[in-house]
């Protein structure tokens, strides 16, 4: 990111901040247009703009034989072009322009159609963001940005949508830059809980070749200890093979659970599952810990005393991975264990 870039983004959000709030205030996103133009993504916007202007007078010929909700659900996630198309809405080239000089690309917005929240985030493979507002908001946002502050009347956009564009640019300069300077648990650091998992897929290779095994393990158990869901995002075939590649000396090896908690004279211990109404089945999960009082907490979290306990045995030689933490966890497939129990607590 270029760095008049990264000091423009500092004086935007001074600037915001000292508004104390005021609801009719602005910030002069004129701060922030880098004075370069960049040539071939201009053209390429261009076309893009083209292209849905093409596709919207299609759709309004067709729209007797065909409803263009048919095609789209209410309940996954498409691509703003394509709502900008189905409401028969556009982007300017001015807009287009300005989103190429501060580095955004339309085609990275998505517009959640089932989430009430978080109606739009932006994915670049990178950064991951969410948005607490819709994409008609996005776009006066930015058909403000892309004019001089002489254009536009102070009270077009109010503080609060405001900040949280001035915010996602910095952030996305932020995580850009972090990640190009493989400080990859910062990054991840920075990527929203509900991301973390796309992250750490999307850039998993990347991930892979810049990390000793051990480094990769540390990552991978930072973003498994810090989600709540989205462990499906994870093809564990891709993983096994280099979670079984821990060292021996190394914390996340299986053995280090043997520094806290007695074997058998068979090399087995005892791990304890707590499975709650939001949980993944038995089968299909992965987390156990040695600690019954910490399976017992997620067992009744969400499950207002409808959790169950699950206890079993495995062997320590067929522990995944040993995360340990304040939560004792272990990773085993439930292929290895002998189930011992399982009750409603």
């Amino acid at each position: 990111m270029k760095e008049e870039l990264k000091e423009s983004l500092k004086k935007l959000n001074e600037a915001v901040n000292n508004t104390q709030h005021d609801v009719n205030a602005i910030a002069d996103f004129s701060l922030i247009k880098p004075t370069r133009l960049n040539t071939n993504n201009m053209e390429i916007y261009k076309g893009l703009i083209e292209n849905i202007k093409r596709m919207t007078k299609e759709k309004n010929q067709l729209e007797n034989r065909i409803s263009f909700d048919d095609l789209i659900s209410d309940n996954v996630a498409v691509p703003l072009e394509l709502v900008l198309l189905q409401s028969k809405l556009s982007i300017t080239e001015e807009m287009a322009l300005y989103l190429d000089n501060i580095g955004l690309n339309l085609q990275k917005f998505v517009v959640d159609r089932g989430n009430f929240m978080y109606p739009l985030y932006y994915n670049d493979g990178i950064f991951y963001y969410r948005f607490m507002y819709d994409y008609n908001i996005l776009l006066e946002i930015i058909a403000c940005a892309s004019k001089s502050k002489a254009d536009y009347e102070r009270n077009d956009i109010n503080d609060f949508f405001a900040k949280q564009f001035i915010h996602m640019m910095l952030q996305l300069v932020e995580v850009h830059d972090l990640f190009n300077s493989k400080e990859y648990n910062r990054y991840l650091s920075l990527i929203d809980t509900p991301f973390k998992f796309w992250a750490f897929k999307d850039n998993l290779e990347t991930f892979t070749s810049d990390s000793t095994s051990d480094q990769f393990v540390e990552l991978f158990a930072y973003v498994y200890t810090r989600s709540e869901y989205g462990f499906d995002e994870l093809d564990w075939d891709e993983l096994d093979w280099l979670l079984n590649e821990v060292t021996e000396r190394s914390n996340f090896h299986s053995n280090y659970v043997l520094n806290h908690i007695d074997a058998d004279k068979d090399g087995y211990i005892k791990i304890y599952r707590g499975e709650g109404l939001k949980s993944t089945d038995i089968e299909n999960a992965r987390s156990w810990t040695w600690d019954k009082s910490v399976a017992l907490k997620f067992a009744n979290r969400f499950s207002q005393g409808s959790g169950t306990l699950h206890t079993a045995k495995v062997h320590v030689n067929d522990l995944l991975l040993c995360i340990g933490g304040n939560e004792k966890e272990v990773l085993v497939t439930y292929d290895v264990i002998e189930l011992i129990d399982s009750k409603s607590v």
